[in-house]
């Protein structure tokens, strides 16, 4: 079992808050104190929608500024889950309280708005059948909180809904607030679309398929918000910001601050494609449950949910992706291009000469170091540097004047090629050294040259 979550920390501290409670009053007062394994009739028992401010037979509410703000996050909590909610659903419910079934899970399958099936979990073998609290569906887990809102003397300790999805994760309230052991409280764990079953084979084409579309129209430059959902410390949960160029992790913020974030306990951050291998990786460990969602354009995942063993808490991993968008790497380039172009305008040069080879996957004689001479922004003459030699007329017009280098350059970036690599002379603007790779899909297409001893000629 791992770390306890901090949800569950919280209900045990209610607990043995409500149960000193319990012992003080019994010790002051002429009544005894009530008994803990009594079970009381949960808040409420058939749960209905109840308008804000008054409940069956209950006083009417006088809303705090907490009750308020408590109120709006259910509101926004229920209005995601009626946005997003799935036809059908699957999560194990399990009850706190003074009470025979206390900490006993249920797990509970709904279609439509009906509970379909209901299954106790497992008991250690020779134990005896465990009780159970309240069955309900996700909707009457929402008007359970919401009764305890509008009742007067009840009140709600605490509340958390899922970020995605919006369902309640736990709640817990105080039924009737001065009286002792009136506190209950559930959590929603292992919670996933449809029936338990999964079809892993389907899940690994839809992957295939994801991946297939991202190879072929996603960006090599992008940056998205990323978080973990797991039990973990917040520290690692996020949200951060992830900045990649050219396929490379370059920069990861808190998306909240814009502060550097580092790795922490060993987790790896990671890309697009090492995300799609993360999730192969767990595919094939056949988990009890997967739940994924790609984006249907570029396939880069929006969600993944893995729940390696249903039965065992704290191990399932959520990873959420938003707000994917492509960068324009060359944004820096172009202006370091232009002003190298000014720079080397200005120098005045009309005639003159300078050193050249090209770099790529090409013929010895293309790629070999050539002077060339330019007159009148023509060039003139090509001539072999290891031999002398002129260059045949097949390649003379694949060597130009330093003007066209820059428009070769200045051609590159704004067809968006995917990685660019130029520097430039500090003294006369030249692109001294050059490197073009238009797709990263593609093999030896790259492009790049060596420019040098630029030479001023009578």
């Amino acid at each position: 079992m791992g770390p306890l979550h901090p949800v569950r920390l919280k209900i045990l501290a209610v607990m043995l808050f409500a149960a000193l409670v319990t012992v003080a009053v019994a010790c002051g007062s002429d009544n005894p104190a009530a008994d803990p394994t009594a079970t009381p009739t949960p808040f409420p028992t058939t749960p209905t929608p109840t308008p804000t401010g008054t409940v069956p037979n209950g006083p009417t509410a006088t809303p705090t500024p907490a009750d308020l703000l408590l109120q709006a996050q259910l509101d926004l909590a229920r209005a995601r889950w009626t946005a997003n909610r799935p036809q059908s659903y699957t999560f194990d419910l399990t009850w706190y309280c003074f009470c025979a079934y206390a900490g006993n899970t249920i797990r509970i399958t709904v279609n439509g708005s009906e509970i379909v099936r209901a299954v106790e979990l497992p008991v250690e073998p020779g134990a005896r059948a465990p009780e159970h609290g309240p069955r309900m569906t996700i909707g009457e887990l929402f008007n359970w909180i919401r009764t305890a809102l509008d009742t007067d003397n009840a009140k709600v300790l605490s509340v958390e809904f899922e970020r995605d999805l919006g369902y309640p994760v736990s709640a817990a309230i105080d039924r009737l607030v001065g009286a002792t052991d009136a506190g209950q409280s559930f959590t929603v764990t292992n919670f996933r679309l449809g029936d338990p079953d999964i079809d892993l084979d389907q899940l690994r084409r839809d992957l295939d398929a994801a991946t297939s579309r991202w190879f072929e129209s996603g960006p090599q430059s992008y940056q998205f918000v990323f978080w973990w959902e797991c039990f973990c410390p917040p520290e690692i949960t996020g949200p951060v910001k992830i900045e990649v160029r050219s396929g490379q992790i370059v920069s990861i913020v808190n998306a909240g601050t814009g502060l550097p974030v580092e790795e922490y306990l060993g987790l790896e951050y990671r890309t697009v494609p090492k995300l799609f291998s993360w999730i192969s990786e767990r595919l094939d460990r056949n988990p009890d449950f997967a739940d994924l969602q790609f984006d249907p354009e570029t396939g880069h995942p929006l969600k993944a949910r893995f729940d390696p063993i249903i039965n065992l808490y704290d191990d399932e991993e959520v990873f959420f992706i938003q707000e994917l968008s492509p960068l324009d790497v060359h944004i820096e380039l172009k202006k370091e291009l232009d002003a190298a172009r000014a720079n080397w305008t200005a120098q005045g040069l009309t005639d003159y000469s300078y050193r050249f080879n090209w770099s790529c996957f090409c013929l010895e004689e293309f790629v070999a170091q050539v002077t060339v001479t330019v007159r009148s922004g023509m060039v003139t003459d090509l001539v072999r540097v290891e031999d002398g030699r002129p260059v045949s007329d097949q390649f003379r017009d694949q060597f130009v004047t330093v003007e066209a280098l820059f428009n070769r350059l200045d051609d590159a970036v704004s067809a968006g090629a995917a990685s660019i690599n130029a520097v430039f002379d500090p003294e006369t603007g030249v692109p001294t050294s050059v490197f073009i790779d238009y797709n990263f899909q593609i093999a030896d297409e790259e492009m790049g040259w060596n420019a040098s001893d630029v030479t001023e000629l009578d």
